[in-house]
């Protein structure tokens, strides 16, 4: 749906785009014949049983009152489904929520997610930039761990660009005190928070831990553009945490500084490195 449509996620349209979305999809074929029975029926506030219909037509729905929010349908909550929506007269997708909660192979997961999920809505890495981007929640169970690692290598390089650092030198303030353009003006404290409770984590820094699932190494080198970067700029209240370099790079950092001053390693005094 969204690949098809990107425009329905990158603008906000001046009315509903929900109407729009379901004539192109079912112009282009998309939209499985009973969508239209399913659609009729909510837009008049008619009973029926969801049972039956099948998940592709589930799926269309979902979809089309994903885009009229403005939300990747990978992340809807359930107020989202119970909110009034301009395509269906004011109607809303209650229904499906208790169809969700009494499905014989629901076995106790959680309604929203096993409804995305036997629709086959799944998140992407542009739904969470997209969920960042709009300051809202992340759902754990919503997103793959391939997916939130794309997400993360697309957009902690556009974070670091905009700081003028080395991505690798992120800090936790980073993430969570400032406002970024590319965020639309928000932080990454949903980001940051959603990886600091990952239970994958297991105690190792959290920054550390999100480069780290980029696929982000820390090298003497961003080290010494970090600090260049920090003099040049005047910013020199950010703070530099050695704790995070690996001890390899601090040595790396140690041989430049020696062969910078014509000084063997084991020469190097705490005078050298003030």
């Amino acid at each position: 749906f969204y690949d098809k449509f990107p425009s329905v996620m990158s603008k906000a349209p001046e009315r509903s785009i929900g109407i729009g979305a379901h004539s192109i999809l079912k112009d282009n074929g998309e939209i499985p014949n009973e969508f239209d029975e399913v659609i009729g029926k909510l837009r008049s506030g008619q009973r029926f049983s969801w049972n039956g219909v099948g998940w592709d037509t589930i799926r269309s729905v979902v979809s089309l009152t994903a885009a009229e929010i403005q939300q990747p349908a990978s992340m809807l909550s359930e107020p989202d489904f119970r909110r009034p929506i301009e395509d269906l007269n004011g109607h809303n997708l209650t229904t499906l929520i208790h169809f969700s909660r009494a499905h014989p192979e629901r076995e106790g997961e959680n309604r929203i997610p096993f409804l995305l999920k036997r629709a086959g809505i799944e998140g992407t890495p542009e739904d969470i930039i997209e969920r960042i981007k709009s300051g809202r929640k992340i759902y754990a169970n919503r997103v793959t761990e391939d997916a939130m690692n794309g997400a993360l290598r697309q957009v902690l390089p556009m974070m670091a660009e905009e700081l003028q650092q080395p991505v690798s030198m992120l800090g936790v303030w980073d993430f969570t005190q400032k406002p970024l353009a590319v965020l639309n003006g928000r932080t990454a404290s949903g980001l940051y928070q959603h990886l600091r409770l990952d239970s994958n984590r297991k105690g190792q820094h959290v920054v550390n831990y999100i480069l780290e699932r980029a696929g982000i190494k820390l090298t003497a080198e961003d080290v010494v553009t970090y600090i260049k970067t920090r003099t040049d700029n005047e910013n020199k209240e950010r703070r530099m945490y050695w704790d995070r370099i690996p001890g390899e790079e601090i040595g790396r950092l140690l041989k430049m500084a020696a062969e910078e001053l014509g000084l063997p390693a084991s020469m190097l005094k705490t005078e050298h490195l003030t």
